[in-house]
């Protein structure tokens, strides 16, 4: 059978495209269910709502002082800005490193190739990013 050329054109941008890895994650309950202990997919359950709500305020709420201070001046209203025009995806991977009283650290595979390290806090019972740094090499 033959395909006509704009079809198989176009099927061919399609297989490119699935291969590019391109695509971006919103998968917020897969990301969440990789966490294998409640307080695990708690401390995921931040970083998924803090990379995806488009509730500005909520995502600056999952945030401590300290990294408020560090990142945005120590100005709520800048963190908000920020966030206003930021993507919002997850990230490609992340794996709950240490979850130990009221810190913990997780590595993430960044869309963008390189690895972090998000370090949270538990404040009032709900935990909250306290920095993210580049990760050291594993």
């Amino acid at each position: 059978m033959l395909v006509p050329r704009a079809t198989a054109t176009a099927l061919t941008a399609l297989a490119l495209l699935a291969g590019c890895g391109n695509e971006r994650n919103h998968d917020v309950d897969g990301f969440v269910a990789k966490g294998k202990t409640p307080a695990e997919r708690a401390v995921l359950q931040t970083i998924a709502t803090y990379r995806t709500t488009d509730d500005d305020r909520r995502a600056c709420r999952l945030l401590t002082q300290h990294f408020i201070d560090g990142r945005f001046e120590g100005e709520l209203d800048n963190c908000r800005q920020v966030l206003r025009s930021a993507d919002r995806y997850l990230p490609d991977e992340a794996s709950v490193e240490s979850v130990r009283g009221t810190a913990a650290r997780v590595r993430v595979d960044e869309p963008t190739s390189t690895e972090s390290i998000y370090e949270l806090r538990r404040e009032g019972g709900t935990w909250k990013i306290d920095d993210i740094v580049e990760a050291p090499p594993a």
